[in-house]
């Protein structure tokens, strides 16, 4: 194991805190009789093992849907601008707060499909809740 790596992306997920009140920290196991976890927690450690293994592009489907706003903005800001800042990420979301970073936006919704950038893409922004955004950082 890469400690180096695994404790950064620990750190970009906000997940150090968590495991510290876990009996045997990130030894515990973690099964569907188990200890439960929030939905922010299982969202934050699905992001970590994706994270773990240094590829060269990322597919994340709403990556910030499960947890608060301050956290997602933690998580967008260590692990899409920092972490991943030298790697192809492809993302889903609805929080339109992210979109200025991104190289390109796929945007779906009913009556609509574009492929832009953000400054392009803005004025259309007509349902922007219903509809789904693919985001792509290059």
């Amino acid at each position: 194991m890469e400690r180096m790596r695994y404790e950064r992306v620990l750190e970009a997920c906000s997940l150090k805190k968590d495991l510290e009140i876990l009996s045997f920290g990130d030894q515990t196991v973690i099964d569907e009789r188990g200890i439960n976890l929030s939905g922010g927690q299982k969202k934050r450690i699905q992001i970590a093992r994706a994270l773990y293994p240094n590829a060269d592009i990322y597919l994340f489907d709403d990556p910030f849907s499960a947890v608060d706003g301050h956290t997602g903005s933690h998580l967008f800001r260590e692990f899409l601008l920092g972490l991943l800042s030298s790697k192809v990420v492809i993302y889903v979301t609805h929080q339109v707060e992210f979109l200025p970073s991104a190289d390109l936006i796929l945007f779906l919704s009913t009556f609509l499909f574009m492929i832009s950038t953000y400054g392009w893409i803005v004025p259309f922004f007509l349902d922007v809740k219903s509809a789904i955004t693919f985001v792509v950082r290059l």
